[in-house]
């Protein structure tokens, strides 16, 4: 049997070629894991990495001023791991450098270990702040937050960022659908983007896609992908099956059930225009022929966070007053300032105010207007069955994500009490061996997204699953591939025209809208 050459690379050069980057021969250990981390998730995990080298002439201490890689080796770089079999390579990771511990003690063991990271991390790092999306699928809305947070995933290594790289010499110009793969998105959302100030960009996209019952993911190539809520549910064809060729599974019977599952829903107005968004509170000086910059968060009576659909240019008098002094008690300057919107995103503006005279305060009771859109306090839809009440006691489950209406909900609660509400054998994680395989081909053709079949003789299984996580362990003289699973036969739904998925009743439910 032939076993897979495990390589792994450091982008030493950072410009997405791995030249000399090759380090291969100083690994001890390796484990990496992609994907999700349990099944019906809509956010995967951080995809990370753990790479244990030989240090014995200290090339992995980034400090060492002598070692080949000194000035190199650091944070931020791109990790890359491949299998060779059969002269066919395979990406098996790709992410950034988090972290380098090299032992300490000239006879200790001289090792170093690497941690790395993929855009989960970075993404909850920074805000999200976008236009208000009006009438957007979830795709669209997604494209809108990674635009506007220039967050990239460690597939976009190599091209041209801003401030950071030289175009056409260690560099080429990228675009999102480099680094980012999609699907049409099933709703249309009326409103996207008036989340809570401070809301991170990981954040902002966990409520997109629990919003569209869709999954987000960065897979083995360092790319973000998109998939709607259907991707499984039409997914009929079967691209590997394995059959008592396991070394370990996780399985349970009957530990998922949920009869009463409840759905949350947010219903949001739009104003009439000329609403006050925000108020500024406390005077601001701008001195005589310069321009004052000031950025309003829009909130509500409550001091929650609100959204507009349209925004007024201040107008003066009626929105902002300038004045000689601070308590607005001095001469009134109001004549010689204007007011522009220069940027806004569904819950900001930032306003310049030009002024042309004197020193001036403008005062705290400025404002800004427009239509307000408002989100109203949640409510609840709750499907239950009572047979399986009956059985099995009220066992709740709380779908995480937040509809628009009460028919969005309604579906949502719907489809999970269908796949939840009686004990079915629940195959969490099945591992394998990756050396001495007869099956290793094709072990490492399969990721996520791969639908399955599997048997095994001992727990009685057979029927099929989706691959939705994986997780590798390396070393000289072992390799373990674990895939975390999704049964597919919860997502067995009516598919026009294939047999065996259409016989409404028979071999299928209804799925969802």
């Amino acid at each position: 049997m032939t076993n897979p050459v495990i390589s792994v690379y450091i982008d030493l050069e950072n410009d997405g070629n791995f030249t000399g980057g090759d380090v291969s021969a100083y690994v001890i250990t390796a484990g990496w894991q992609i994907g999700f981390e349990s099944a019906f998730t809509s956010m995967a995990r951080d995809n990370t990495a753990s790479i244990t080298f030989k240090n014995l002439d200290r090339r992995f201490s980034p400090e060492y001023a002598s070692g080949p890689y000194f000035g190199k080796l650091t944070t931020g770089r791109t990790v890359k791991i491949t299998a060779t079999l059969s002269s066919i390579t395979t990406v098996l990771y790709l992410g950034w450098i988090a972290s380098i511990s090299p032992t300490f003690g000239k006879f200790a063991d001289r090792t170093c270990t690497i941690e790395c990271t993929a855009w989960m991390e970075r993404a909850q790092r920074a805000e999200s702040l976008i236009d208000l999306q009006i009438e957007k699928t979830a795709d669209e809305i997604i494209v809108a937050v990674l635009d506007g947070a220039a967050i990239y995933p460690p597939g976009f290594s190599g091209y041209w960022i801003l401030g950071t790289s030289t175009i056409g010499v260690n560099t080429r110009v990228g675009s999102i659908a480099s680094y980012f793969v999609a699907e049409t998105g099933i709703t249309t959302f009326a409103f996207a983007g008036d989340w809570e100030a401070g809301t991170s960009v990981y954040d902002a996209i966990v409520q997109t896609l629990e919003r569209e019952g869709g999954r987000l993911f960065v897979a083995r190539n360092g790319i973000l992908y998109f998939y709607n809520r259907h991707h499984f549910l039409v997914d009929t064809a079967i691209d590997a099956s394995f059959t008592n060729s396991m070394t370990d599974i996780s399985y349970s019977y009957g530990t998922q059930v949920s009869n009463f599952v409840t759905a949350k829903y947010q219903p949001r107005s739009v104003s009439a225009p000329g609403q006050t968004l925000a108020t500024l509170g406390k005077e601001v000086f701008v001195s005589s022929a310069t321009t004052g910059e000031i950025n309003y968060r829009f909130t509500g009576e409550a001091g929650e966070t609100v959204a507009a659909t349209a925004i007024i240019t201040p107008v003066a008098t009626t929105d902002y007053l300038a004045n000689s002094l601070a308590d607005g008690t001095g001469n009134n300057l109001t004549a010689n300032v204007t007011a522009s919107v220069s940027s806004s995103s569904a819950t900001e503006a930032t306003v310049y105010y030009v002024n042309s005279g004197p020193d001036a305060y403008i005062l705290g009771t400025s404002k800004i207007r427009g239509t307000m859109l408002t989100a109203y306090q949640e409510q609840s839809y709750t499907a239950e069955d009572a047979i399986s009440i009956t059985a099995f006691g009220r066992l709740a489950y709380d779908y995480p994500g937040i509809q628009d209406t009460i028919t969005d909900a309604q579906t949502v609660a719907d489809f999970y009490l269908a796949i939840l509400k009686n004990p079915v054998g629940l195959v969490e994680s099945v591992t394998f061996a990756g050396k001495n395989s007869a099956i290793i081909t094709s072990l490492l053709a399969q990721s996520i997204g791969s639908k399955i079949a599997l048997s095994e003789f001992q727990t009685g299984i057979g029927g099929n699953w989706f691959i939705i996580g994986e997780a590798h362990e390396y070393s000289y003289d072992d390799y373990r591939i674990t895939w975390t699973l999704e049964d597919a036969g919860a997502s067995a739904y009516w598919t026009i025209g294939n047999a065996g998925f259409s016989e409404i009743g028979v071999t299928t439910n209804v799925g969802p809208l």
